[in-house]
């Protein structure tokens, strides 16, 4: 008796153990989220550093002489407008090899 109500029991759970994942619906979903974030990012990347690099800008205009000969903020400019770059740059790697 207790063999029939295992084997009963098993039946039972079987088609809930032989469920797949499904990486096509995983993808998919994985996607409807990705692509506002990177479409978001695709406009908010270049504003922020623009934003960044007039802030630093004219945080050096307003400091007295001896500080703008030692501070120049160009070399900041030059790493904000190479970071923004490689971020844009990203974007467009991902969608040339098709993970995006």
């Amino acid at each position: 008796m207790n063999t029939l109500l295992l084997a009963n029991r098993l039946t039972a759970y079987m088609p809930s153990v032989l469920v797949t994942f499904n990486g096509g619906l995983a993808k998919q979903t994985v996607k409807g989220f990705i692509d506002p974030i990177t479409q978001f990012l695709i406009w908010a990347v270049p504003l922020v550093s623009l934003v960044v690099c007039l802030v630093s800008f004219i945080n050096w205009f307003v400091k007295d002489e001896d500080e703008k000969e030692r501070h120049k903020p160009f070399r900041m400019i030059k790493r904000i407008i190479i970071v923004t770059i490689i971020a844009e740059l990203i974007n467009v790697i991902y969608q040339i090899f098709g993970l995006v």
